[in-house]
């Protein structure tokens, strides 16, 4: 099997005619140079690069973002006030003692504000052991709630008064744990709709979110949960290219909820913003039938 060795820089041509002994004609050299750029500029492509250009063995798991990219001083702009502009919501909601998110995803021209809140009870603090979060909660980036299980009374009350303040169009969630607090929301007249946490669901608005870190188009105001959740997540890949994020180890007790969250906001963002199918109708329609 022709194939670069162990230690060698993939970004290095002189390596690659070990796994590519056409190269010049199959693959062209601009090809090469053109996917070696990408994979350098999109962690999540890297993995691609290796196993199919280059023939070295690789996870189809793979870190996505490149965390200097997410925290440059493009993306980590300050967020305007609340406007009454129009928003896309994602709820992430984590299990009875786990983290739960909100975030909203607002168009501003070319550029795109992320407002995230999170919640925690305190024994998910506790357990945790290092401080994280109690240090998250006293910067006022995370909102400890008492006792051991989930708060869906702070929850809802602090998702409603966030919506408040943005024309908010509907608010996309993760059918997992939600069905009670989605009901409340309901019934405070915000629109909620499910959506899937599968490849197709969740690689178009990855992909979205992708590009604009790469273009500097954010504005998160330097969030440190979020920016916590975007360096733990790790993205997979099916088959076909499309990707969806994963935790490193299913048990960790690093999330991305935060992440998920956004994800589901910017998904609602994209299905809005496509335009709708036209219906079919037949020829035949415009005809009336002649009985012979």
């Amino acid at each position: 099997v022709y194939a670069i060795d162990e230690g060698d820089d993939p970004f290095d041509e002189a390596c690659w005619a070990k796994a590519n002994p056409g190269i010049g004609v199959t693959p062209r050299w601009d090809e090469m140079r053109q996917r070696a750029v990408e994979a350098r500029a999109e962690p999540s492509k890297l993995n691609d690069f290796l196993r199919l250009r280059l023939n070295r063995p690789s996870s189809r798991s793979s870190r996505f973002f490149d965390p200097a990219a997410w925290s440059s001083v493009a993306n980590s702009a300050a967020l305007r006030p609340a406007d009454g502009t129009e928003a896309w919501g994602g709820i992430d909601l984590g299990w009875t003692r786990d983290l739960s998110a909100f975030a909203l995803w607002i168009p501003r021209g070319d550029r795109f504000e992320i407002v995230l809140r999170g919640w925690a009870p305190e024994e998910a603090a506790r357990l945790r052991g290092d401080g994280l979060y109690g240090r998250w909660a006293d910067d006022g980036w995370l909102t400890l709630t008492e006792g051991n299980a989930r708060d869906d009374d702070a929850l809802e009350a602090d998702i409603t008064a966030l919506c408040a303040g943005y024309a908010v169009r509907r608010v996309m969630y993760d059918r997992a744990y939600a069905s009670g607090l989605v009901i409340r929301l309901g019934r405070a007249g915000i629109a909620c709709e499910p959506i899937g946490q599968g490849w197709l669901s969740l690689s178009p608005p990855l992909r979205e979110l992708e590009q604009l870190v790469i273009g500097g188009k954010l504005a998160h105001g330097g969030n440190p949960v979020l920016a916590w959740a975007v360096a733990n997540a790790d993205a997979r890949a099916d088959d076909l290219g499309n990707v969806r994020p994963v935790k490193p180890q299913r048990a960790s007790l690093d999330k991305i909820d935060p992440l998920s969250a956004t994800l589901d906001a910017i998904a609602g963002w994209l299905g809005d913003r496509e335009p709708p199918a036209t219906p079919f109708r037949s020829a035949y329609a415009e005809y009336r039938s002649l009985t012979i």
